[in-house]
């Protein structure tokens, strides 16, 4: 599996502000506190210990200037170089040396990979909104049963179904939707911030009352 990054998650972007930082963190903590559905649902009692010890090393590393701009540091040292990168010419054998044998390139390991295609017509970029018709279809282009992540994610199918059919309406409060598709959105391993915001923008829209009507 992946590892996040602490700014993945605590869900911000690498450019957030200490007041952004502080603010995400409080909406972690009250997220997956003691009790709540969120909680409930998807984390046993020892998953939800190593979240909130990975929650509060996040954020005790970025919002201090000077760990944070070490750690960025650290993630820029693992971006690997370009495929195509040159690299130097092979050192030449000596003119009366025999020439050595050119090595068999090894096999990559056959460890299997989730995959990561996107359906016709579907680009992945900064503007791209999730919607739940978006996300069915990469996960069925992917050929990932809803079962498979029910399984995974511990969120009920029902659940899930009401995500990808945007019945917004039989969905729970907003604080439980974030926590479902944040967990979606790993288990297809798509960019979970930006799954969250578009999608709920699209919730809170939808939910919104109408002009003129009160809010209930």
């Amino acid at each position: 599996m992946i590892e996040e990054t602490h700014y993945e998650v605590l869900e911000i972007g690498p450019g957030a502000s200490e007041d952004e930082i502080r603010k995400a963190y409080k909406r972690a903590q009250e997220m997956y506190a003691p009790g709540s559905m969120v909680v409930y649902t998807l984390f046993t009692a020892d998953e939800l210990a190593e979240l909130h010890e990975r929650l509060h090393m996040a954020y005790e590393t970025i919002i201090d200037p000077r760990t944070r701009h070490a750690y960025d540091l650290e993630l820029l040292a693992e971006v690997p170089p370009p495929a195509d990168a040159e690299e130097g010419p092979a050192p030449r054998a000596p003119h009366n040396s025999p020439a050595r044998p050119t090595p068999t390139p090894q096999a990559p390991s056959s460890r299997p990979e989730m995959p990561t295609g996107l359906p016709p017509g579907l680009a992945l970029t900064e503007d791209t909104v999730f919607t739940g018709d978006a996300l069915q279809r990469i996960r069925e282009h992917r050929d990932i049963d809803l079962r498979d992540i029910s399984d995974h994610t511990k969120i009920s199918l029902m659940n899930l179904r009401y995500i990808e059919d945007m019945e917004y309406d039989q969905l729970p409060a907003a604080v439980y939707v974030r926590g479902f598709l944040r967990e979606y959105a790993k288990y297809l391993r798509l960019p979970g911030k930006q799954v969250v915001e578009t999608y709920l923008a699209e919730y809170d829209r939808a939910l919104a009352p109408a002009e003129g009507e009160e809010a209930p």
